[in-house]
């Protein structure tokens, strides 16, 4: 069956590692995937060298620079709104236009923006679409926008999480489909020690840290004031946070930086800036830290971690919830909760057989529950299903 993928984003975030994994792996004698992307970038690279035939339609930035607040009934951005709307106008006809040369029996569609373009698209050109949420929307009128939305637009609408589902109750074709990696590409590849030489950690350092884009949302103040309250007392504790920031808040990470100074702790954290070897970082790690702010949609960094037999201490809201088991794989705190996480990560470090118990565990579960095989799998069945 032929699908027309869709994606507003080429660069590299959970939602786009996830769908090139799709792309990837799936069955090419059940369905025959193409790829659409709204801007040009990583994804499309890697999906042209795994044989996916990749279209690049590029949309104006007023449709790529929306953001989630621009979504909903705000009438302080309703001139924006329209701006944006206009523009879109022309995209919307030329993802119409492929998507019937190319013959697509559907249209799959993978973050908010490629829900609304992709949906109008598939309306135009009598296709039917399948979003693939992946974001929660905290803002109600944002949530309630594109819920709205979904009922017209999405013949099926499949979430990562049942706590991402949740807002879509009432559409008639909600199903949940948990995100999965591929436990053989999970894997530390580098040399441990190289690593710790590279930042000068001792030998006994104990390490706590998270990976990922540097977003404001992720809320690494709180872990950075988390070190603060445990440098006095673990002298050997040390804190890792793996990543770059955003391109359009390139300044962020100098912020933190500063943050760590005004905290006192500048040599006890450590940022490195953007890494190709995410995992070999991660498995440096004695506990694995998700910090966010506001509710995760899943939480792909917590399933990472665990492959690599990483405890994680998680903020208690969101995705986590189900993918974390309390007291066996992981932690959780209160968001935003610094004193809360400095507690929980003090009790871990002290304690490496618990350490070594929640690793295993959450190993375990990862394997049974959140795999690639399992993703492609249900998400072959639901599109063959559709384009019967």
């Amino acid at each position: 069956m032929r699908t027309l993928f869709v994606t507003h984003a080429a660069e590299f975030g959970g939602a786009e590692r996830s769908l090139l994994e799709i792309l990837q792996h799936l069955d090419r004698a059940r369905v025959h995937p193409m790829l659409c992307s709204l801007a040009q970038g990583p994804l499309v690279d890697a999906a042209r060298s795994a044989g996916v035939a990749a279209h690049v339609i590029p949309a104006p930035p007023d449709v790529l620079e929306a953001t989630r607040g621009d979504l909903g009934l705000n009438p302080a951005r309703a001139v924006q709104g329209v701006r944006r709307a206009l523009a879109a106008q022309p995209v919307v006809r030329a993802l119409a236009r492929l998507a019937g040369q190319e013959h697509a029996a559907l249209i799959y569609t993978n973050s908010a923006k490629a829900h609304i373009l992709g949906g109008l698209a598939g309306h135009r050109a009598h296709i039917p679409a399948l979003w693939h949420v992946r974001d929660y929307h905290a803002a109600k009128p944002a949530r309630a926008f594109i819920t709205t939305l979904a009922r017209s637009l999405a013949r099926t609408v499949i979430c990562n999480s049942w706590f991402t589902a949740a807002p879509f109750r009432n559409h008639p074709d909600c199903r949940v489909v948990y995100n999965g990696l591929d436990p053989d590409a999970v894997r530390a590849t580098g040399d441990p020690a190289a690593l710790r030489r590279a930042f000068t950690l001792p030998d006994n350092a104990l390490i706590a840290g998270t990976a990922g884009r540097l977003d404001p949302l992720k809320d690494i103040p709180t872990i950075i004031r988390a070190a603060a309250r445990i440098a006095p007392e673990i002298p050997h504790a040390w804190f890792l946070i793996a990543g770059g920031a955003l391109y359009y808040r390139a300044s962020y990470l100098d912020e933190l930086r500063g943050m760590a100074r005004a905290a006192g702790v500048q040599d006890r954290v450590i940022f490195t800036g953007h890494r190709s070897d995410i995992y070999d970082l991660i498995a440096l790690l004695h506990v694995y830290v998700q910090a966010s702010r506001e509710p995760e949609s899943f939480g792909r960094s917590i399933v990472e971690a665990m492959l690599l037999e990483k405890p994680v201490a998680a903020a208690e809201h969101g995705g986590p919830l189900e993918i974390i088991e309390p007291g066996r794989t992981g932690v959780f705190f209160p968001p935003g909760d610094d004193k809360a996480l400095a507690r929980e990560l003090s009790a871990l470090f002290s304690d490496p057989g618990r350490r070594a118990a929640m690793g295993a565990a959450g190993r375990a579960r990862a394997l049974e529950r959140f795999t690639l095989d399992r993703v492609l799998r249900d998400v072959t069945d639901i599109l063959c299903e559709l384009g019967k």
